[in-house]
């Protein structure tokens, strides 16, 4: 998506697994971004990073146009229920044995909405399904960022 001129940064957390540092961490990101004329955000994240992001959506929620969600813990997630009606995606394999996909459909009973997707035979990692997810992830970033721009 970077050839369409949006721009992505991925954040490495300084102790993966505090949510509290986790969030900081993330927050200290949008600051960046924002001192730099970023004005909305896409917040995505894998596992543990799922409970990030929707910790990130309910934190700034004026600022975030889409969340999206791969084989997340629920636990962490609560702040989802500030969101709103941003959109949310919560991607997960069927299979998975580390976090069942049980823990998305949390999420979404949490935030009162969004689209669970479940993929068969597929793993926590779901590199099964990888180049399927890089497809959705974009079609969703870019249909529904561009719907709620003016947000």
């Amino acid at each position: 998506m970077a050839a369409e001129g949006r721009a992505a940064m991925a954040v490495n957390y300084r102790k993966a697994g505090d949510l509290s540092l986790s969030l900081l961490d993330t927050c200290a990101a949008v600051d960046l971004a924002m001192r730099n004329g970023t004005e909305r955000f896409v917040v995505l994240g894998h596992s543990f990073g799922g409970a990030v992001a929707a910790q990130a959506a309910g934190t700034f929620p004026h600022l975030v146009a889409v969340v999206i969600t791969y084989a997340t813990q629920s636990g962490g997630c609560e702040e989802v229920t500030r969101i709103g009606d941003t959109p949310l995606l919560l991607l997960h394999g069927e299979h998975d044995s580390i976090l069942g996909p049980e823990n998305s459909m949390m999420v979404q009973a949490l935030a009162g909405h969004g689209d669970v997707r479940t993929f068969p035979k597929t793993d926590h990692l779901m590199s099964k399904v990888a180049d399927e997810i890089a497809g959705i992830t974009g079609e969703w970033v870019r249909d529904r960022f561009d719907e709620n721009a003016g947000r």
